[in-house]
This record gives structure tokens, C-alpha cells and sequence, in this order.
């Protein structure tokens, strides 16, 4: 689980803009500039000058798995002085032996999965992001994309539809759903950002006893990222917008392709990941019997569909892509076969609904190495479930 720094204006979750909670906007939850902790100044730490705890001035707004908090305060440069003249009062002369073992011996380095153990959540989290990705590869040119396997293997394809009168056609849907904006305005906003929190709705997700399964669902959607962007660049289609000015959509247009949807993508990868480990059933089971997780996962791309920004196929085929996604995440943490198959626009007609949506996939069964950080990941993952539905065997 990524960390964001805040940017300059945000030490040690937010001093310039809220020192503790908003220090120069209102002190521990005052008004007037600062309520709840500094809300006009800082909220909650700083939200407006440094998101979460940014640290050193936010480090511009970075992402980083790296710890920098000491034992029981942020880092400072006042910190790191008094750590100065402590040791300076306190050590005395060291010739530069070690002390702290008797030999080198005592240094042996920890097994994987051992050192897994002791290194902080989001740098297993960003060891996890890391060996994800170079499990795939891409290979496409104008109109389409594949992704494979490391070694080349054809996991799933995607194809432009022939001609852009496809979208045209699917305007009709995308004028009708229009008249949902007011209705899901708020959701549309939260979702820009925001997935995780509405499925932690549905089943409790926290970074204390579902701390293993909270990284994986995190992994799931950053390796749809992944997936989709390759995808979007080969696939690429205009948005509605540029069909039509009438589209007016209630949120910004992204800059970057319609097709495939990427909310779709990532949030039926984070469906099918919840669904395995709650269940221990793949997409395909869980899309038929539409569970829980993925009419959540339909709604939210269908929402980017109310606010004007996709079209109903671009998100059936991003719920297929992200459904092979979560399996293939599956499939590397128990070395298991996945089964391969292609996205279908479906005709340009169709609208996107689960009632009409199908992950199940018709091509060869692909023998998939497993992945030794992965699986010990999920294992761990798995045992945060009551009967451990998930385990590997």
C-alpha cells in the first residue's frame, strides 16, 4: 500500500498547512479554520499541505514504500539534531568493531519468506507491485494489444472495433444514462479516486487484521494499471465528448483513451481478487451468480458512464480484461493453469450490464509459474478469512 508524501507545506502530516491535525488552521479540533483537527489549516494532519503524514516537506508529492517515521515521532531535522548530540553524549569513543554480534555468522541473511515478515507492509506491498509487472508483457500495434506472459504466451487479447460508427451507435445508452448524474454525483466524485473504501463496505478491510488481504486487493487494482495502459495506447478510441458536444460531462474528460475503460479494469480486478478470497471462487463463479463484489464493481464503471466519460463497451471490456487480471493474479500465487481468452466488445448496440456479461473464457488452459513472493502474500492474505476459502493446498 503506497504512502503519499504530501508536498512542501506538509512535514510531518501537514505542519505549514496543520501541525497535529491543523496547528495553524485550529489547534487539536478548534473552529474558525480548523475544525476537527484542523480542517481549513490541515485536515486530518494536514490534508492540504501534506496527505497523510508527508514527511521532510512531502517529498514533492511522491509515492514511497520507504519508512521514515522513527519509534515514536515523524522524522525532523530537530529529531535527527537531538539524535546527533545524544549519541555524541552517550556512545563515548568506538573504534568501529562490531559489537552487536560476535561474527558475521550471526548476520545470515532471512529466508523469503522471513524477510517478508520483517519489513514494513507497504514495502511488501511495493516487493509485491514490483514481481507482479514482470510476470507480463506486451506486444500490439495500432487497433490492438495482447497481453502475455513473461515467456511470450498469449494470455488475452484485445481489438478496436472495426470502425468508430461503433461508438456513435453507443451514444444512445450514454444519453440515457445522463439522467442518473444527479443521483450518482457523489459516488462519481468519491470514484475518481476512491474504489477500495466501497468494497471494504461490503466486507471489513482495514490494515490491521486484513492487512495482507487489503495489500493484495491495492496490488490487484496498481497491476490492472499495468495492464490497461499498454491496452489504451494500441486500443485507442475518442471519448464521448468527441462525438458529440451535447455529452457535456459533469466531471474532466481524461486525456487519454476511452477504450478500454480503466475504472472497469480495476475494479472487476479488485472484484475478483475479494471474491477469491472470500469465497475461493474465480470471476467466472462469482460474475453468475453476481455476487456481492461484482455488482459493486458494475456500478462503478457504469458510473463513469452516467458522468460522460466512457461508453458502455469500453467498460465490458474492461470488466473482462480486469476479471483475467484478478484470475491471472490467482493463477501466479498457486502456480495453477489460466484459462486464456479474448475481450469482446460485444455489438454496437449492446449495453453493459451483469445480466449480460460473461468472464468466463473459452481458449487453452496456460501453465503459469508460480510466483514465491506472491504466493507467501497470499497465504497470508488467505488466513485473514474465516475458514481460509482461499489456502493454498
Amino acid at each position: 500500500m503506497p504512502i503519499h508524501g504530501g508536498n512542501a507545506g506538509g512535514n510531518a502530516g501537514g505542519n505549514a498547512g496543520g501541525n497535529a491535525g491543523g496547528n495553524a488552521g485550529g489547534n487539536a479540533g478548534g473552529n474558525a479554520g480548523g475544525n476537527a483537527g484542523g480542517n481549513a489549516g490541515g485536515n486530518a494532519g494536514g490534508n492540504a499541505g501534506g496527505n497523510a503524514g508527508g514527511n521532510a516537506g512531502g517529498n514533492a508529492g511522491s509515492i514511497t514504500a520507504f519508512s521514515r517515521d522513527h519509534a515514536d515521532s515523524p522524522a525532523s531535522s530537530f529529531l535527527s539534531n537531538t539524535l546527533l548530540t545524544t549519541r555524541d553524549g552517550v556512545t563515548g569513543f568506538w573504534d568501529g568493531s562490531m559489537t552487536a554480534v560476535s561474527d558475521v555468522a550471526g548476520l545470515a541473511m532471512p529466508k523469503d519468506d522471513e524477510y517478508l515478515g520483517q519489513v514494513k507492509t507497504p514495502y511488501q506491498a511495493l516487493i509485491l507491485d514490483t514481481f507482479l509487472r514482470s510476470s507480463v508483457r506486451f506486444d500490439g500495434a495500432d487497433g490492438w494489444c495482447e497481453l502475455q506472459t513473461s515467456a511470450g504466451l498469449a494470455i488475452t487479447r484485445l481489438e478496436r472495433p472495426k470502425s468508430l460508427d461503433f461508438f456513435a451507435k453507443q451514444l444512445d445508452w450514454l444519453r440515457a444514462y445522463a439522467d442518473l448524474r444527479e443521483d450518482r454525483l457523489g459516488e462519481i466524485h468519491m470514484q475518481l479516486d476512491d474504489m477500495l473504501s466501497f468494497f471494504g463496505s461490503q466486507v471489513y478491510l482495514d490494515n490491521g487484521r486484513r492487512a495482507y488481504s487489503l495489500m493484495l486487493l491495492n496490488a490487484a487494482r496498481s497491476f490492472a494499471i499495468h495492464v490497461e495502459t499498454p491496452m489504451k495506447y494500441f486500443c485507442r478510441v475518442p471519448r464521448p465528448v468527441d462525438f458529440a458536444m451535447q455529452v457535456q460531462p459533469i466531471i474532466q474528460t481524461p486525456d487519454h483513451s476511452s477504450f478500454p475503460s480503466g475504472h472497469a479494469t480495476e475494479a472487476f480486478a479488485i472484484a475478483t481478487v475479494l471474491h477469491r478470497l472470500s469465497s475461493g471462487q474465480g470471476a467466472a463463479h462469482g460474475v453468475e451468480n453476481m455476487a456481492l463484489p461484482f455488482r459493486l464493481a458494475h456500478r462503478i464503471a457504469a458510473n463513469r458512464t452516467v458522468a460522460g466519460v466512457h461508453f458502455p463497451a469500453d467498460s465490458r471490456v474492461g470488466a473482462y480484461i480486469g476479471c483475467v487480471v484478478g484470475d491471472l493474479i490467482y493463477a501466479l500465487a498457486t502456480g495453477t493453469d489460466l484459462v486464456t481468452g479474448n475481450a469482446n466488445a460485444g455489438a454496437s448496440g449492446d449495453d453493459f450490464l451483469l445480466s449480460n456479461f460473461s468472464a468466463e473464457r473459452d481458449g487453452t488452459a496456460l501453465a503459469v509459474a508460480k510466483l514465491d513472493v506472491l504466493s507467501a502474500l497470499w497465504s497470508r492474505a488467505a488466513s485473514e478469512w474465516p475458514g481460509a476459502p482461499a489456502a493454498l493446498v
